[in-house]
């Protein structure tokens, strides 16, 4: 409280005699008669002797104009010695005009002026619900970015408003924290003027509000999206790293995020939908394929890409941190199972054949023949690897690292790591392209029984490359610069 006390004169139309209710807020109240010129109230506080901020005009103004700039009233400031006052509200609210009379200047106006930005908005939802619950919304989806969108606290910035009386920004009831770029107002007579921002945590009243919200812009969005997927597209450049956070923690509209979702295609570089993504897959294709990295142009450069491209299999491309964790909660889209090109012993020859080599040298050697290359990379690697094999998916790299099929993705793993250091992870799987010349070679060393110190060199430095090949360091750097030179010695010598 600012005041030791306050004061309530008010004299009602047509009466004469005025009366006057006065509290200090801790010994109860008195009511006495009192005197009034005219009708209507006064309010008088008597401010604390460290509260004398509040009669500064400057931060009176802005009270106002923070809390009752849209009401219908006027609310005037006439400090001692000023004959005439000066209207501190604009006594105007854009909301309560009907659309017909709202120019797209004005709603453009109001939209800088609440703080949302200095672009134009992207979208402008202004709509007006009546029946068991009663409120106006009016909300603006920004163009471009706002400065604060990745904060830590990832707060919503949606005004309450009950009656044109500003109440609160911070209620996540009415715009969860995955559309806190979404700006606006929500005003609603259906809740008491006198209600406390904590009274309004989980109020059903506002959660209601909250939910017909969401599914109106979510609504929006879609209708965007069907009718202009270039505008669309922009958006999600800007956006949807942020709306993809409710894949993740809104279970009642998941559907809906994941049909708004747009992701990256390994095959055109452009953003395309899961919709379209499943429209486009081969008919054996049972699954919808990821490939998960820091960046799309890591990613487009990655080893596990080339048995798709190989034989024409679009891959998604996830390279938001936040994709790491809705896929952990996601498992399937229209059926369509997501699958991790990184993870697990995939066998695409299923779906579809990799085009014939017309060099009959590269052909790979069977199974039993490989068997000892297996064995001694695995010894030679030891607990650094869960396990040496062969690989059904690499055309042009000699060998990759992939995740168990229950495994930790590598791109997950890696987030996981940036967060805490002491998190070790899990070996890998070292997989080996058996059509490639080094495999090959290394192979017919094995089998010859020879040169031992070459073998171990060679399997080591694979194991390293597999790593440099997704965006990781070698375990040791002396001994990688140290292997390096031998090998490149014993290339130049030979």
């Amino acid at each position: 409280m600012v005041a030791d006390k306050v004061e309530v004169i008010s004299l009602k139309a047509g009466e004469t005699t005025a009366h006057k209710w006065t509290s200090d807020g801790r010994s109860g109240y008195q009511v006495e008669e009192s005197e009034r010129a005219t009708a209507g109230t006064d309010i008088i506080l008597h401010l604390k002797k460290d509260e004398k901020d509040y009669l500064d005009e400057t931060r009176l103004s802005y009270l106002v104009r923070k809390y009752s700039d849209h009401l219908s009233y006027p609310v005037f400031w006439q400090p001692p010695k000023v004959d005439e006052p000066r209207q501190l509200n604009s006594g105007s609210a854009i909301w309560t005009r009907q659309k017909s009379e709202i120019k797209d200047e004005d709603y453009t106006a109001f939209y800088r002026q609440i703080g949302a930005g200095y672009d134009e908005p992207f979208m402008t939802l202004h709509n007006r619900t009546e029946g068991v619950l009663n409120y106006t919304s009016l909300l603006f989806i920004p163009t471009a970015r706002p400065f604060d969108l990745f904060n830590p606290d990832r707060k919503s910035r949606m005004q309450l408003y009950i009656n044109r009386v500003f109440i609160t920004e911070e209620c996540e009831d009415i715009v969860p924290p995955w559309l806190r770029f979404v700006r606006g107002v929500v005003d609603t007579p259906d809740l008491d003027l006198n209600v406390s921002r904590e009274m309004l945590q989980h109020n059903p009243a506002v959660v209601k509000i909250g939910k017909a919200v969401v599914k109106r812009i979510l609504t929006e969005l879609q209708k965007k999206k069907d009718k202009d997927a270039d505008a669309y597209a922009q958006f999600w450049a800007e956006f949807g790293i942020v709306l993809k956070e409710g894949l993740y923690e809104d279970l009642d509209n998941r559907d809906k995020l994941l049909k708004l979702s747009l992701f990256t295609s390994a095959k055109t570089g452009q953003l395309i939908s899961l919709s379209d993504y499943i429209a486009a897959m081969p008919e054996k294709q049972e699954k919808i394929y990821t490939l998960s990295a820091e960046t799309a142009e890591q990613a487009q450069t990655s080893p596990h890409l080339e048995g798709f491209r190989a034989r024409d299999i679009d891959v998604l491309l996830m390279t938001d941190p936040v994709d790491e964790f809705w896929m952990q909660a996601i498992n399937e889209f229209e059926g369509k199972a997501f699958a991790s090109a990184s993870r697990g012993a995939i066998d695409l020859d299923e779906i579809a054949s990799k085009p014939s080599s017309d060099d009959v040298d590269t052909a790979p050697a069977d199974d039993a023949e490989l068997a000892p290359l297996l064995a001694k990379v695995k010894t030679i690697l030891g607990d650094t690897v869960k396990d040496v094999r062969l690989s059904k998916t690499l055309t042009d790299s000699p060998v990759c690292l992939v995740a168990d099929e229950d495994g930790m993705d590598i791109q997950m793993e890696r987030l996981m790591k940036a967060h805490n250091k002491d998190f070790s992870g899990s070996p890998r799987i070292l997989e080996l392209n058996p059509s490639h010349e080094l495999i090959t070679g290394l192979k017919d060393k094995i089998k010859a029984d020879k040169d031992p110190d070459l073998v171990h060199d060679a399997a080591t430095m694979l194991f390293d490359q597999a790593l440099i090949l997704e965006g990781r360091t070698p375990v040791n750097l002396n001994e990688f610069a140290n292997r390096m030179t031998r090998l490149m010695q014993r290339g130049i010598s030979a």
